[in-house]
């Protein structure tokens, strides 16, 4: 994710020089924790930091510093929140497993007779 967002930017790199350098970087964010939990996340942010820093804007200023600390603060939210969401999808997961285990003696004693045929003898 942070790859494709890292060719995302580059490819506007000549009109956005070393302005909003995270902008495509938030999205990557979102969707690497929204599919990989908490790790998935906390990788996406990591490397779009290592890839902003190193290729599209180093830290020079005091506004670059922050900067880094709003995606920082804002991506630890949204990493945070797609994994209350990944862990809420893992335990539905699980309940709808349980519940079809549980149907299943239900269904079966529900199609075996309750009496035995008659015999015919």
């Amino acid at each position: 994710m942070a790859l494709a967002a890292l060719a995302v930017r580059l490819v506007f790199q000549g009109a956005l020089g070393p302005n909003v350098p995270y902008a495509m970087f938030y999205p990557a964010v979102v969707a690497a924790a929204v599919t990989g939990g908490l790790y998935g996340g906390i990788l996406a942010m990591a490397l779009s930091l290592v890839f902003v820093h190193r290729l599209i804007s180093p830290l020079y200023s005091e506004a670059q510093w922050i900067g880094l600390a709003i995606f920082l603060v804002t991506n630890s939210f949204i990493v945070g929140m797609a994994e209350l969401l990944y862990r809420a999808r893992g335990r539905l997961a699980s309940a709808e497993r349980t519940r079809q285990h549980e149907l299943l003696p239900r269904e079966f004693t529900e199609q075996t007779p309750s009496e035995p045929p008659p015999s015919t003898g």
